[in-house]
């Protein structure tokens, strides 16, 4: 990645979206009805995605990035589940939109390319932003302009991430599984703009400072969750 003029680096992205994660996590185990908590959170993850979408493009081993990323979802499973209750952690929708946007440039056919971003999205069904994270990233990374690709991803992970619980909500029932309300589920549209102050550049390195503060951030609050609770 190479400096293009004024805005922000990836570095920058990343201590945002660390941040807002941190306050959300922090409002869903100990403030919930503190709904600006988990509005701020709306940030993290169309940011995480974009720059896994931006990680494809420019690293140059892609291999051994899925290989991190898989690593770093099997060590955040306990974390994950000691603060949040089941195990399908954000990492391995990261992986799963990792591995669409890999398998699809492999394939010559538009239904292969289609077929193959389905398999990863349904792959993803018990994680964390699951099928619809999946989607964001495979059009952060395939949309051409940056600008227009953030804007659609964003826009996907709102619409049908806001389906996606709705039909669940019916499914189970508002007993079992409760929404997230929509005027908070928009709040993820301000990470459109943040996305559009990018200027390309990767800033100072931090390759496993990310990988290393979500488990570990997690493991605390879920034990402290626990040991209040």
């Amino acid at each position: 990645m190479t400096k293009q003029g004024f805005g922000i680096s990836a570095f920058w992205l990343k201590m945002i979206a660390i941040a807002a994660m941190t306050v959300d996590h922090i409002g869903y185990l100990f403030f919930p009805g503190v709904g600006w908590m988990r509005m701020v959170g709306r940030l993290t993850f169309p940011i995480m995605a974009f720059l896994i979408a931006e990680g494809y493009r420019h690293t140059h081993d892609l291999r051994r990035y899925e290989t991190r990323l898989f690593v770093f979802a099997l060590i955040s499973i306990l974390p994950f589940y000691l603060a949040f209750g089941w195990v399908g952690n954000v990492c391995f929708t990261l992986l799963c939109g990792l591995l669409a946007l890999d398998c699809a440039a492999r394939l010559e056919r538009a239904w292969q390319k289609a077929a193959a971003v389905a398999a990863f999205m349904v792959l993803s069904l018990p994680c964390d932003w699951g099928f619809a994270g999946v989607l964001a990233i495979y059009l952060f990374g395939r949309v051409e302009n940056k600008r227009l690709g953030a804007a659609c991803g964003v826009a996907a992970l709102l619409l049908v991430g806001s389906l996606k619980d709705q039909c669940l909500a019916a499914i189970l029932g508002p007993g079992v599984y409760a929404p997230m309300r929509f005027e908070i589920m928009c709040a993820m549209l301000l990470a459109i703009p943040v996305l559009m102050l990018y200027n390309g550049s990767r800033g100072r390195s931090m390759k496993y400072w990310f990988y290393v503060y979500y488990p570990l951030h997690l493991a605390v609050l879920g034990l402290i969750a626990r040991i209040t609770g």
